[in-house]
């Protein structure tokens, strides 16, 4: 379900949509959501494009107000979520999004 929601919003909406109101539960469930599409053998046939949205809702997300905030207090668990979404997703721990997002 929320994959059909990210479909609805395009990654350059979200600063504008969230503001200053993104919540940390929201963010650990939207990455859940794209953990749970790349790692499932019924969207194989989608993993190319899941991971390139995935990858531009990365940047969408970095450029809401609270992120770095909420990213600061992620716990362990959900940085090892972050580490493997984006290792899902295919990006190299070298990339500048890492960076943000770690």
């Amino acid at each position: 379900p929320h994959y059909a929601h990210t479909q609805k919003v395009p990654p350059s909406a979200l600063s504008s949509l969230y503001q200053t109101s993104l919540e940390p539960a929201h963010l650990v469930s939207v990455l859940e959501t794209f953990q749970a599409l790349l790692s499932a053998p019924s969207h194989e046939d989608q993993r190319e494009d899941i991971k390139s949205w995935f990858e531009q809702y990365l940047d969408g997300y970095t450029r809401i107000q609270r992120f770095g905030t909420i990213t600061l207090f992620m716990s362990a668990g959900e940085r090892k979520l972050v580490r493997d979404v984006l290792e899902r997703a295919g990006l190299s721990a070298g990339e500048e999004v890492w960076k943000k997002w770690l």
